[in-house]
């Protein structure tokens, strides 16, 4: 049987480019998911305080295991904390009436089950301009005290690292023991054409 010199190269590029293509297109598709709009949209500034947190993310968040969170970020202060409503890729959370703000700037910290079935943590920010007399307070029912706050920003700041994907390792384990096994073939034809 003659084989064309050729043949082992074309081989080997194949390996190349099929284990590249895994490598980098894995990560996309086990991405969690993400805010990609929202009511205030991020670093949106309004004239008045939101009534309604809406966040819109690239994926279909799961049920269970969600909180909404809104920080002002001038105090610290916690104002309100619940948990938001599901519906299709839309994450809402009712502010209550007695829960308000003034003009500053404000954090809208999360944690949702993304689509992947990965806990995903971080925050949006908005800014009211209004009127400069009016102040942020907590109150109500579910205000929490402040030193909760420091929780919250914990939470916005989790861990959404890809690289700690356990399939994604595999698939990437996978795609470089590809290419050596490749380059291994290639090198023992050589080997025994000589």
């Amino acid at each position: 049987m003659i084989i064309s010199p050729m043949l082992p190269r074309r081989v080997l590029a194949t390996v190349v480019a099929v284990g590249a293509l895994t490598v980098v297109a894995t990560p996309v598709a086990l991405a969690h998911d993400s805010v990609i709009g929202g009511n205030p949209a991020d670093g949106e500034v309004v004239e008045e305080f939101p009534r309604r947190i809406e966040l819109e993310f690239s994926g279909l968040p799961q049920e269970g295991f969600s909180t909404v969170a809104i920080t002002d970020q001038d105090s610290g202060d916690l104002l309100f904390s619940g948990e938001p409503t599901i519906d299709g890729r839309l994450v809402t959370l009712d502010l209550p009436a007695d829960v308000s703000g003034g003009p500053g700037d404000y954090t809208v910290g999360f944690q949702i089950l993304s689509s992947d079935g990965h806990a995903t943590r971080s925050a949006t920010t908005f800014t009211v301009a209004g009127d400069a007399q009016t102040t942020a307070t907590p109150t109500g029912a579910d205000a929490k005290p402040v030193e909760e706050t420091t929780a919250v920003e914990n939470t916005a700041e989790g861990d959404t690292s890809i690289v700690s994907n356990p399939i994604v390792l595999t698939l990437a384990g996978l795609a470089l023991f590809g290419v050596i096994a490749g380059a291994i073939v290639l090198a023992v034809r050589n080997r025994d054409r000589r």
